[in-house]
C-alpha cells in the first residue's frame, strides 16, 4: 500500500496470493496515515491481479473499508478482479449505504488501463 503518483492524488493497494483480514486491516490503517498528509479527495487503485481468493469474514470486513475510506474516495479503479471477486464486490455494493456514486468504480485489466481512466475522468465533477 503506497501513493502511486508524486502528487498524493492517488493511492495504491496490492493484494496478492492468500491475504488475511489482518493484513487487509493492517493496510488500512497504513492508509488511514497517509489519508491524514493530505486534505483533498483520493482516487484509489486496488490491483488484485495475484490475489488467489477472498478471506473469510471479508463481507464484513469491506464495511470497514468503505466506512473509512468513502468521505475522501473520489474515484477507485479494481484492476483484476476474477469473477469470484466480481460477484462478492457486486453483492456488497448493492447493499453498502455508503457505496460509491455510480460512474466513480471501473473495473480494469490492468494498473495501466486504470491510471488512464483516472486521467481522462480527472477534470469531472465528484
Amino acid at each position: 500500500m503506497c501513493w502511486d503518483n508524486a502528487e498524493k492524488t492517488t493511492l495504491l493497494f496490492e493484494f496478492q496470493g492468500q491475504w488475511t483480514l489482518n493484513e487487509l486491516y493492517a493496510c488500512m490503517n497504513k492508509a488511514q496515515a497517509l489519508m491524514a498528509e493530505v486534505t483533498h479527495p483520493l482516487d484509489f487503485v486496488v490491483d488484485l491481479r495475484q490475489s488467489r481468493t477472498l478471506p473469510p469474514g471479508f463481507i464484513p470486513a469491506m464495511r470497514y473499508v468503505y466506512d473509512v475510506s468513502h468521505q475522501r474516495m473520489n474515484r477507485m479503479a479494481l484492476v483484476g478482479m476474477n469473477r469470484f471477486i466480481m460477484l462478492f464486490n457486486d453483492m456488497f455494493m448493492q447493499l453498502n449505504p455508503n457505496k460509491p456514486a455510480p460512474g466513480r468504480v471501473l473495473l480494469c485489466a490492468t494498473p495501466e488501463e486504470a491510471r488512464a481512466w483516472l486521467r481522462e475522468t480527472q477534470a469531472q465533477p465528484t
